[in-house]
């Protein structure tokens, strides 16, 4: 039992953090294994291959619905070069990213959310910071920091053209949210 738990919750973790149709293959693979058990013997290929699917679909519907992926390439792109950025002015970025193209329905549902939300139209990013600066915590210094990457990029080039925003002053989960954007 405690083993099927766990499994039950790395098969979420691995959704949240690889939200793609590979990450809804692995998620239906471990659910089958949680319902079904290990004894491969005793498996109904059938109520398996159905069990599967279900499973597949949900856990792609579940990613979609909350907005875990779909955001435009431009976007990844700002993020992975705010990263790089962030590395040759000497810091270590840590951050997971959290939310990226949203549908309505669930961006109205969030309670930091605005009706105009770059997110619905997948060209925001939102990134849960760890640390940046190497002192252990996420504050002020760390998001300045993110600040002067972004405007260093921006100068680059203009195809990172927008803002990163900070949630600092947005409760206990949310104060740890930088949300990244392009034009």
């Amino acid at each position: 039992m405690i083993l099927r738990i766990l499994l039950s919750i790395v098969a979420v973790v691995f959704g949240f953090f690889f939200p793609s149709i590979f990450g809804a293959l692995v998620f239906a693979l471990i659910l089958v294994f949680v319902i079904n058990g290990f004894k491969v013997k005793f498996f109904n290929m059938k109520r398996v291959g159905v069990f599967f699917v279900i499973s597949f679909i949900a856990g792609f519907g579940l990613m979609w619905f909350l907005g875990l992926m779909g955001a435009s390439e431009t976007v990844h792109q700002k993020v992975d070069a705010l990263k790089v950025e962030l590395v040759k002015m000497g810091y270590e970025p840590q951050w997971i990213i959290i939310s990226q193209k949203r549908n309505k329905v669930y961006n109205y549902l969030l309670a930091n959310s605005v009706d105009a939300s770059k997110h619905l139209e997948g060209k925001a990013i939102d990134l849960y910071i760890i640390d940046i600066n190497g002192d252990g915590k996420y504050d002020k210094l760390d998001f300045n920091l993110i600040k002067q990457a972004n405007d260093l990029l921006q100068k680059r080039d203009n195809k990172f053209t927008g803002g990163v925003f900070d949630y600092l002053k947005k409760g206990f989960f949310s104060k740890r949210m930088v949300h990244v954007q392009i034009n």
